[in-house]
């Protein structure tokens, strides 16, 4: 599964790599993870290792920034994030 149909099947998260629905911090592994940021949804789709670090390094050529900050920006969106990894089709 890409990274973009997690994020369209799930929720988005700021702040954590993934949130319950209680919305405390969850690895993106664990079954209760209901929504996720951008490496968290990376981390689910490309489960870990090179090809996990490979793509997280794709978006952060393409945001020229941490991919933290990037995502937690205040007026980052959901739709944002799905668009852009649908881009880099991630």
């Amino acid at each position: 599964m890409k990274a973009y149909k997690v994020l369209e099947k799930f929720g988005f998260c700021k702040g954590d790599y993934a949130k319950d629905t209680q919305g405390f911090s969850v690895d993106p592994r664990d079954n209760r993870a209901v929504a996720f940021c951008t490496v968290g949804a990376i981390r689910v789709a490309y489960v870990g290792g090179p090809e996990f670090i490979r793509m997280v390094n794709k978006v952060k050529a393409h945001v020229q920034m941490p991919v933290a900050d990037w995502n937690d920006a205040v007026e980052r969106t959901k739709s944002e994030v799905v668009k852009m990894l649908k881009e880099l089709d991630i």
